[in-house]
Parts: structure tokens; sequence; C-alpha cells
């Protein structure tokens, strides 16, 4: 029998958090309350996504980015549905 070593796992002690203004994908999931493989899903058109969730902006480094100012008015609006009872945060990630 072997002995494997294996790498420890990466710990995020904070949410991930929009840069200057410009959402990635880890960013905008934590605050559409959706996991990054639901977020995925929304751009690639696998998933059907909130009414009017944006289109991406660009991508920097091989992933997808968004100005704040395009996608703050579709999270506020997820967030009121959460906040009435309309929606839980991650209702449909494992649907």
């Amino acid at each position: 029998m072997t002995d494997v070593a294996r790498a420890p796992q990466r710990i995020r002690e904070t949410p991930p958090q929009p840069f200057k203004g410009v959402y990635d994908s880890p960013a905008l999931a934590h605050a559409f309350g959706v996991t990054p493989a639901l977020l995925r899903m929304w751009v690639a058109g696998i998933r059907v996504a909130p009414e009017g969730f944006p289109d991406p902006e660009g991508m920097l480094n091989g992933g997808n980015i968004w100005s704040a100012e395009s996608v703050a008015p579709v999270i506020e609006a997820r967030r009121q549905l959460i906040e009435r009872g309309e929606i839980a945060p991650e209702e449909i990630a494992g649907a």
C-alpha cells in the first residue's frame, strides 16, 4: 500500500466579493445565493436564468465577468424574492 500525499483543501475564509465594480463568476454566484456551477449553466443556457440576467461583458483569466452596474438590478430583485420567501437561495441549484 502506498502513501499518497493529498493537497490541502482550499478554504475561503470570506465570501467572494466584486473587485472594483466587476463581478467574476464566484462573486456573482455568491451574490445570487447559488452555486458557481448553476451560474455557469445560466450563462451557457442550460438552465433558465433569472429575468433580466445579463450576458457576461467580457472575460478575464478565462472566466466571465460582469459590471456591478449591469447585475445590480437583478441581484436586488432576487434578494427581494428571497426576503419575501418566494424562492430559496439555492432552490434550483440541486435540481
